[in-house]
């Protein structure tokens, strides 16, 4: 096949993923059982319901200020949970607050966080909390634009900082809670059961871990 050729049928592929894209939206968009607004409130909270009682036991839960859960979430970038808790202990002893983040050696920092790789995320952690001291007054920042303005936060990280410290936006942790067990945004989406019987039935089609 000529490389002209290979490219058109590239460029088909491409059309075709797109198009199928906007059909599936357009579906779920005039899709009556999910325009209902009761039928969603009840998934919504038997979802949360089911992450509350299922979610796993892990230190930044237990005490979710947005300094813990951002630690964490940076922690967990490209790192496993499992290797990222005596991580974050540790850190927290050296460095319980943005201030005293802000004000660390940036070799004492890095010497805490050898082990995690990716050297990156923790000189991001150090400028952004050094712009938090200098243009939040020290105290974390609770509105997206703000959030995904700091260094080494990006929108995903963003939104799962404020899904779990921000009341506003709590609704959006039982998703990402039942995303990381395997029950996937578009498992979610596809669901049309009884909302009641939600979580265990999206559970079993669940990718196991």
């Amino acid at each position: 096949m000529s490389r002209s050729s290979t490219e058109r049928h590239a460029v088909a592929a491409k059309l075709a993923k797109k198009k199928s894209a906007e059909t599936q939206s357009a579906v779920l968009q005039y899709d009556l059982v999910w325009q209902d607004s009761d039928w969603r409130c009840a998934l919504r909270r038997r979802l949360q319901n089911w992450f509350s009682r299922n979610a796993r036991d892990l230190p930044w839960r237990r005490t979710p200020t947005l300094y813990r859960v951002w630690v964490s979430e940076i922690m967990c970038q490209q790192t496993q949970v499992a290797t990222v808790i005596p991580y974050f202990e540790r850190f927290l002893d050296a460095f319980p607050d943005i201030a005293s983040l802000a004000a660390a050696e940036e070799q004492t920092l890095l010497s805490l966080w050898e082990g995690l790789g990716y050297y990156r995320r923790a000189r991001s952690m150090h400028a952004a909390a050094k712009k938090i001291m200098e243009q939040h007054g020290g105290e974390f920042p609770e509105s997206f634009e703000e959030v995904i303005d700091l260094p080494g936060v990006g929108r995903y990280t963003a939104g799962a900082i404020l899904s779990v410290t921000v009341p506003e936006t709590t609704k959006k942790s039982a998703c990402r809670g039942l995303a990381g067990s395997g029950i996937t945004p578009s498992r979610m989406t596809s669901y049309r059961g009884d909302a009641n019987a939600a979580p265990i039935s999206i559970a079993q089609h669940a990718s196991p871990h």
